[in-house]
């Protein structure tokens, strides 16, 4: 069945758009840094059904250098629960990834100081212009049959 042209009009014109909206130009340079500090929501828990009854997560902050030739210094990670109360500071002493690699803190699903709106601040440097880390918590815990993951990304906090 062949569609008259004025039906085939929007189609087309919808086609167009989808592609454009997929092409990004080439000449764009990707970013790089030499230092940030991010925020990571985390999630010690949400709730399920009932507002009193707290489903329990494990929060793994991941902490990756995505520059495939640079180092970063991880900085400081610091643990804040929902009302911005400074719970904990995670001992990485400056700590070198190398190009590639990755850090992991967990934060156990038996803790549950920081709440429904915990986070941590990661601050990263770099000696040269790098590709900024990727910083996201992973949210993970299984009860009773039911289990629940998910991933929050990041975001620079202006300084």
């Amino acid at each position: 069945m062949r569609l008259p042209a004025c039906r085939m009009l929007p189609v087309l014109c919808l086609a167009a758009v989808l592609a454009l909206a997929c092409i990004r130009p080439a000449t764009a340079e990707p970013v790089r840094k030499t230092g940030a500090l991010i925020h990571v929501p985390a999630y010690s828990h949400i709730y399920q059904g009932s507002r009193n009854k707290p489903f329990l997560l494990t929060v793994i902050l991941a902490v990756r250098n995505v520059d495939p030739a640079r180092p970063v210094s991880i900085e400081s990670i610091q643990y804040f629960d929902g009302d911005g109360k400074h719970l904990e500071v995670f001992d990485v002493n400056k700590k070198v990834l190398g190009p590639l690699a990755a850090l992991e803190m967990i934060i156990d699903e038996s803790d549950k100081r920081g709440g429904a709106g915990a986070g941590f601040l990661v601050r990263w440097k770099a000696d040269a212009p790098v590709a900024p880390p990727l910083v996201e918590t992973v949210m993970i815990s299984t009860t009773g049959g039911q289990g629940i993951s998910f991933v929050c990304r990041g975001e620079e906090v202006p300084e």
